[in-house]
């Protein structure tokens, strides 16, 4: 019997028209299908809004509206800011108005342009999903090995040259399909089980296939929605999951002041704020104009964005720090506290941008910092001699811990990639063998090595003066087969 749902499963899902996905992340916004398939829109101060209408498909989100499907066969463009709901004109669909950002064909992943151009980004691809920034995408060669990769959005339009990506770690075996929320990516593998990958620390949850029909899954906040599609190709919650599943969100307490963005309020009484009814479109209903609004004043970079420095507290200080946050950047706990995580990251941001580090944020680094071009957090990005700053820090303070750089870690830690390090880079590669070349350039390859649990030691290091460091020692005499093999731990002498 299961394998002849399964086997349903599949035609069905051949034979249905494309569908979209149960949740859109865009232009700092989140859309997605939670409970009786109503529509959940987080927006970027954290509050979240539900309109009680059933829900089919999420389309995507442009031009200030979430476009959706409804499963009474309508189609809405609903208002980000909850003021307005719009039924499109007959033939017209939200999938025609929204702009895919990739398609993936047989392997071969490409982006999307506004003239309906392709560029190839990669090959040998298994699932690939965006998010307002990021296209993220796991490659596998016929060998196994698999990769996460991401590249920005920002940086593939308007080029056709040819985009490197960034190497975010190792990907998912037999990956199905991804979808990517601002803070996590949701991964399942061909066996049905589940990867979680946040995106603020790159760490790993799995859970366990529950259900041979569940097409995609949703991380929003703490919560990891499964979603299935039935006969008619809407996108339905399963409920029957060991997986934590989505709480009803209390709109009148979700705001900037009291909830991180993602997280959940258990609602103790019907949300009373929802996204306006839908009103009954005229005999020929068409998009209502947008009034032009009076031009007003652009306020000064000092005026949006007063100075912030380390020590400071507040709402703005949780802000910046929310940013960073989005961005990748390791600013710890979100509390509105500039103390060293915070500096840490803002140290990171500044370097991103080439800036001299500063223990304090200007308003001109806010304006980068909020802006759609502001660079995300790569820990991989390549290093090279002559660099310097918190980044080739951190890669120091790694090969120090490994025993490649010196003895004193406050005269070899010092943020400046001399000749040291570069012998230092060069010793760690040789140490690696046949996965690095000894160059004394950090490559992407390196820093991934490097910052892993599987970063070697270096081998000319002398036995540990501690008598009670474990050393694994086989015996000399192997025990016998059909045994489990032995191993004696004994103390260095």
């Amino acid at each position: 019997m299961k394998k002849l749902l399964l086997t349903l499963a599949l035609l069905l899902a051949l034979t249905l028209p494309a569908l979209a996905e149960p949740m859109v992340a865009a232009d700092g916004y989140t859309a997605w299908l939670g409970e009786n398939s109503h529509m959940y829109l987080l927006d970027p101060a954290g509050a979240t809004k539900v309109l009680r209408y059933p829900i089919a498909d999420i389309h995507g989100i442009a031009d200030g509206s979430v476009y959706v499907l409804a499963q009474d066969g309508r189609e809405f463009a609903i208002r980000l800011d909850g003021s307005q709901t719009i039924e499109l004109s007959a033939g017209q669909s939200g999938a025609d108005i929204v702009a895919a950002p990739f398609v993936l064909a047989d392997g071969a992943l490409y982006a999307l342009r506004a003239d309906g151009s392709r560029q190839l980004l990669a090959t040998s691809v298994t699932a690939a999903a965006a998010n307002t920034d990021r296209i993220f995408f796991i490659t596998q060669t016929i060998t196994g090995v698999t990769s996460l990769k991401a590249l920005t959005r920002d940086s593939i339009a308007g080029t056709n040259t040819t985009i490197l990506p960034t190497l975010l770690g190792m990907g998912v075996e037999d990956a199905a399909s991804m979808t990517a929320s601002e803070d996590a990516l949701g991964v399942i593998a061909a066996d049905g089980s589940i990867t979680v990958i946040s995106l603020i620390d790159m760490s790993r949850s799995t859970h366990p296939a529950t259900s041979a029909d569940t097409a995609r899954v949703v991380c929003i906040g703490t919560d990891v929605l499964r979603y299935a599609r039935n006969e008619q190709g809407w996108w339905l919650l399963q409920a029957d999951t060991d997986l934590p599943t989505l709480t009803l969100v209390d709109p009148s307490v979700s705001t900037a002041a009291n909830r991180e963005p993602g997280s959940s309020y258990v609602s103790t009484a019907t949300p009373t704020a929802t996204l306006r009814p839908i009103a009954t479109p005229s005999p020929t209903p068409t998009r209502r104009a947008t009034a032009t609004p009076k031009p007003t004043a652009t306020p000064t970079p000092e005026e949006a964005y007063p100075r912030l420095e380390y020590g400071d507290r507040g709402t703005a200080v949780r802000n910046l720090q929310r940013r960073l946050n989005a961005l990748g950047y390791p600013v710890g706990k979100v509390d509105g506290v500039w103390g060293e995580n915070t500096q840490l990251a803002v140290n990171l941001f500044q370097c991103a941008l080439g800036w001299t580090e500063r223990d304090y944020a200007s308003s001109a680094m806010q304006e980068k910092l909020y802006s759609r071009s502001a660079p995300q957090y790569d820990p991989y990005s390549p290093l090279r001699e002559g660099d310097k700053g918190t980044d080739v820090k951190l890669m120091q303070k790694a090969l120090f811990d490994l025993g490649y750089l010196g003895t004193d870690e406050e005269e070899e830690v010092d943020g400046k990639y001399g000749p040291i390090t570069t012998q230092a880079i060069i010793a760690f590669q040789a140490a690696a063998g046949y996965m690095l070349e000894d160059t004394g350039y950090a490559d992407a390859d390196t820093l991934f090595l490097l910052f892993s649990d599987a970063a070697p030691r270096n081998p000319a290091l002398s036995a540990p003066t501690d008598p009670n460091y474990p050393e694994f020692i086989v015996p000399d005499t192997p025990p016998a087969t059909d045994t489990d093999l032995v191993i004696w731990i004994e103390p260095r002498s």
